[in-house]
């Protein structure tokens, strides 16, 4: 049974880029413009490369990894990756794109009952 919907917070899509994405539903990115972790860029490169059905992408300026979340931002010294390896990666909320990306979830799941979806 294939998903009738995917969808992805804060993705790693440089890999999937690079393979070349081949969609089997429609996905939903949700993304921190800010995330120095998994960047927005190869996802914004994946949704317009790809094939029907292209990914919903919705970028949040300011936002880094883990937007959703209520935690203050902070840095992650731990992690080696990111866009600066070896810096360390931001990660902790933002109350704007927390909502913002709640609304388009629940508005992008709501249109699987759409008749002609």
């Amino acid at each position: 049974m294939r998903p009738s919907r995917l969808v992805a917070f804060y993705p790693g899509c440089a890999d999937e880029l690079r393979r070349g994405y081949r969609p089997v539903a429609p996905l939903l990115l949700l993304l921190g413009a800010a995330d120095d972790w998994t960047p927005a860029a190869p996802c914004q490169a994946l949704a317009k490369a790809s094939a029907t059905p292209q990914p919903e992408v919705h970028v949040y300026a300011g936002a880094h990894h883990g937007f959703d979340g209520t935690s203050p931002v902070r840095l992650r010294a731990d992690v080696p990756g990111g866009t600066h390896p070896g810096a360390g990666v931001h990660v902790g909320g933002d109350p704007a794109a927390r909502d913002a990306s709640r609304a388009a979830l629940l508005g992008f799941l709501k249109s699987m009952a759409e008749p002609g979806q």
